[in-house]
């Protein structure tokens, strides 16, 4: 596998480039049922392994976030944040990394990229009569590498988004 090309965001950290993304390269269309103006929020129970699948923590639950632009641009949290985010949070955007959706009817697809599996995945989901977004599949891109179900529910909050989300260059 090639390691894609990187960029470096205002705040020091890694992402790949926004060429390096396939949906970057399809026109984008925007849909009405992603609500671009809030943040989605998800807060699961998780268990926290080091790098040797070593439990370093209890199960405590985490919470993350995704914010949609309309132009087909998100930011995905890591879910790593013990209280629940407030709106002061999202100002300079925290642990994530901005990726790329795409939605048609009620499915959102998003694409970001693993750094600890070195792929780029892609995220299933469906958009409920609430405006919530069920992630239910993840499948790795190159194609075929694997799949796999997963269970998230971003749940539309009361925070409203404040700045514009760019794409780093």
């Amino acid at each position: 596998m090639f390691h894609p090309k990187y960029v470096d965001t205002p705040d020091g950290r890694l992402q790949p480039a926004k060429s390096e993304y396939c949906f970057s390269k399809k026109t984008f269309v925007p849909n009405n049922l992603v609500d671009t103006s809030v943040v989605y929020m998800t807060e699961n129970m998780v268990v926290t392994c080091n790098k040797n699948g070593e439990k370093i923590s209890d199960e405590h639950c985490a919470f993350g976030f995704i914010e949609f632009s309309s132009t087909g641009t998100a930011f995905l949290s890591s879910l790593n944040f013990i209280s629940k985010p407030e709106a002061g949070t999202f100002e300079s955007l925290p642990d994530g990394q901005c990726c790329f959706y795409e939605s048609v009817d009620s499915s959102v697809i998003i694409e970001y990229y693993r750094f600890d599996l070195r792929l780029f995945e892609l995220w299933h989901g469906k958009i409920q009569p609430n405006g919530d977004i069920y992630f239910y599949s993840a499948k790795g891109r190159p194609f075929g590498t694997y799949s796999e179900r997963i269970s998230y529910m971003y749940k539309k909050s009361d925070i409203k988004r404040t700045k514009p989300l760019v794409f780093p260059e």
